[in-house]
C-alpha cells in the first residue's frame, strides 16, 4: 500500500493481525473494499516495514504479500519467455547493486529487463523500497517451462 515519508501513514492502512503480524486493512469505497477473494487476509511478506531511499526521499513501506510475489513471478517469467528481449534482471548500478533511480533515455534503450516506475520517472516511487527484487528475479529463474 504505497510508500510514505512519514512512517505513521502506514498505520492508516495496517492493523495488528495474528501474532502481531501487520494486516492490510482495506477501506470501503461505495460499499466495497475491492477484495474479490472471500476471507483473504493480506499480510506483507516481511513483518516490519522497509525503509529505503528513492529519488532522494527516505520512504517507508510494507512488503508485498506472498501471493503478490507468486503472481508477479509467474507473470514476469511468462513475459520473459514470450518476449525474449525482456531478460530476468533489473537495472543495476556499476557495482552490481540494484538501482532505485531513473534511467537515462540512453540507458533505457540499452536495457533489456524489468523496470519499476521509479526507473522511468522521478514523479513515481513504485514499486517502492520494500520491493524485493532479489525474490522476484530468483523466482523467475526457478521457473522451468
Amino acid at each position: 500500500m504505497g510508500a510514505y515519508e512519514d512512517r505513521k501513514e502506514l498505520d492508516k492502512w495496517y492493523r495488528p493481525g495474528p501474532g502481531g503480524w501487520p494486516v492490510f486493512q482495506a477501506k470501503e469505497i461505495n460499499g466495497s473494499t475491492g477484495i474479490r477473494t472471500p476471507g483473504y487476509v493480506a499480510m506483507p511478506a516481511r513483518r516490519e516495514p522497509v525503509n529505503g531511499r528513492i529519488h532522494d526521499r527516505d520512504l517507508w513501506q510494507y512488503d508485498l504479500t506472498d501471493a503478490q510475489y507468486e503472481s508477479l513471478i509467474k507473470l514476469s517469467a511468462t513475459l520473459c519467455r514470450v518476449l525474449p528481449r525482456i531478460k530476468p534482471d533489473a537495472p543495476r548500478n556499476r557495482d552490481g547493486t540494484l538501482r532505485s533511480g531513473v534511467l537515462t533515455d540512453k540507458e533505457l534503450a540499452r536495457f533489456s529487463g524489468i523496470v519499476g516506475h521509479y526507473h522511468r520517472t522521478e514523479s513515481k516511487v513504485d514499486p517502492g523500497p520494500a520491493m524485493n527484487w532479489k525474490r522476484l528475479l530468483d523466482g523467475i529463474s526457478r521457473i522451468r517451462w
